[in-house]
């Protein structure tokens, strides 16, 4: 990597929960529940974590669940 200026600072989130998160979940519906329906709430989750991210101007996003990493796989 060449960067002529030096250093280059970015906005990361390294704590975020999904769904999936066992002890964490906030978000009304069950992935587990759901996984399988075409109208999945899930899909909408990721659409709306990545919009907030970029508008946000996040760089990177860090999958904290507890006890699964489910939603980071999926």
């Amino acid at each position: 990597m060449n960067n002529e200026r030096g250093s280059t600072w970015n906005r990361w989130d390294f704590h975020v929960h999904t769904p999936y998160s066992l002890l964490n979940n906030e978000y009304g519906f069950d992935p587990y529940a759901t996984h399988m329906d075409p109208s999945d709430p899930f899909d909408e989750y990721v659409r709306t974590l990545f919009t907030k991210a970029i508008e946000a101007g996040v760089a990177a996003i860090g999958v904290t669940d507890y006890f699964s990493i489910d939603g980071y796989k999926r």
